[in-house]
Order: C-alpha cells, then structure tokens, then sequence
C-alpha cells in the first residue's frame, strides 16, 4: 500500500507541476513579472522583469521543484529515522548505568544496541543515494540562484536595499516586510 501511495503522490506531483507550467505559458509573461527591493520594510524600488531576468527566475523556479520532489522520499523515511534515533537513545541508557558507587553494563542490551545500530546503518546507506542526490541538487539550486541575481545586479546598483521580493502571476502582491537583512528571493 505505501509504494502506491508513494506513485500516487508522485503522480499527483507531476500532473500539478505540468498544470502550473500549462498555466505560466498562457500567460502574458511580459507585464507579470516584477521584483519590488525594500529597505526597512518600505519599498524603494519596484521593477517589472526583462525577459532574461524571467527566464532566470521561473528556471530557479523549476529547480526549486525538483529540489522538493527529491525531498519527497526523504520526509517519508524521517519517522523511520526518528523511530531508530529514539531505539538506540533508549537501549544505551538502559545498557549501562551509571551511579556514584558503581558501573552496571547490561551486555544483553547492549547487544541488541549494536544489532540496532548496524541495521541503522544499514538503512541509511540503502538510503544514502536519496541523500546524495538532494546535496548535489543543492548546488544546482546555488548556481541558478546565481545566474538570476546576477541577472538583477544592474538594476540594484546604486540601490541601498535589505529585501528583495518577486511578484508573479502566480503571486502578485507583495507580503509582509521580513525582519532580516538579508536578500528574500520568492
């Protein structure tokens, strides 16, 4: 039941993304796109996007999505891994006790600890390749991001700024001020 569960998410996932991407190019991309820049929560700029900074951004866009459906089977095995975390943490205090006159060291549990702790190791590298793919995604994340803040940079020159965000078709107010100082890219 759960890998059908499993194909019914993704499938689910997909038909939403292809949607939204059937969406997006019906429509009138070139007034629907704009990034707004803030400093102390008023907006001192507000810009409608060139067709290349667009492009940059639905394409970070795109590679956030497969970030998130990569991550999809990692929310799925987290229980398993708090289930073992929570195993182990246990079997270690009951293992061994100790108090100021003496050290008691269960090796019956302690065996069992060790079992545990190798079938968790077991499972994580069964997983590791999941793990894996989401770190490297990561670096694709970073360069996109790249690309699209270099592709806004001009715009910011001269401009003093703690904030920036991105209105969308999709999205096309601004939300409230972040309390942070560093850029917001949405």
């Amino acid at each position: 039941m759960k890998s059908f569960n499993k194909k019914f998410i993704l499938t689910a996932t997909l038909i939403a993304s292809i949607y939204t991407a059937l969406v997006w190019a019906g429509t009138d991309t070139d007034s629907n796109f704009e990034f707004v820049v803030m400093k102390d929560c008023q907006v001192v700029m507000q810009k409608e996007m060139t067709p290349e900074q667009r492009e940059a951004y639905l394409s970070l866009k795109q590679q956030e999505q497969k970030m998130h459906e990569l991550e999809l089977p990692i929310q799925d095995i987290e229980v398993e891994i708090q289930q073992y975390s929570e195993q182990i943490e246990s079997l270690v205090k009951l293992a061994i006790v100790d108090n100021e006159d003496s050290l008691y060291i269960d090796k019956t549990l302690l065996a069992e600890h060790d079992a545990i702790a190798r079938e968790f190791t077991d499972f994580m590298s069964d997983h590791q390749a999941k793990f894996d793919a989401v770190g490297q995604h990561g670096q694709v994340i970073v360069e996109y991001a790249n690309v699209f803040e270099s592709s806004i940079k001009a715009d910011l020159d001269n401009v003093d700024y703690d904030h920036i965000q991105v209105i969308t078709p999709d999205k096309p107010t601004v939300n409230a001020c972040y309390d942070n100082n560093f850029a917001k890219f949405m």
